[in-house]
């Protein structure tokens, strides 16, 4: 399944971020749990903060095994991001919308934890 949002204008403030185009290949397995909470939180990422400017490739494992070796995918769900670089992969749990948003750079990382 591939996911292609509709084209749109940057964000308003016009900033060199917004108009950076995002290709991303999410690998699910099926409809489990946690397949489809990773789907909903990426979908959701994309409709609402990359919209215009992301195409997303949705492949289930199940029916495209073969797909694992491309992006060398140890486990599931993963997010790859392709583009913008650096090219990233987002393993695991990925029902955190806050997390996913970290990894894609769409939000800025925690300041270090200082002992």
């Amino acid at each position: 399944m591939t996911i292609n949002t509709e084209p749109t204008n940057c964000n308003e403030n016009g900033d060199e971020h917004s108009k950076q185009r995002y290709l991303l290949t999410l690998y699910i397995s099926g409809a489990s749990h946690r397949s489809s909470a990773a789907l909903a939180t990426v979908q959701g990422i994309c409709d609402r903060e990359l919209k215009g400017r992301v195409d997303l490739k949705v492949v289930d494992i199940r029916l495209h095994p073969e797909a694992l070796q491309k992006d060398r995918i140890l486990a599931i769900p993963t997010l790859v991001k392709h583009l913008p670089p650096p090219l990233r992969q987002i393993i695991g749990d990925l029902a955190s919308e806050h997390r996913v948003k970290v990894a894609l750079d769409l939000l800025p990382p925690p300041p270090p934890r200082h002992k």
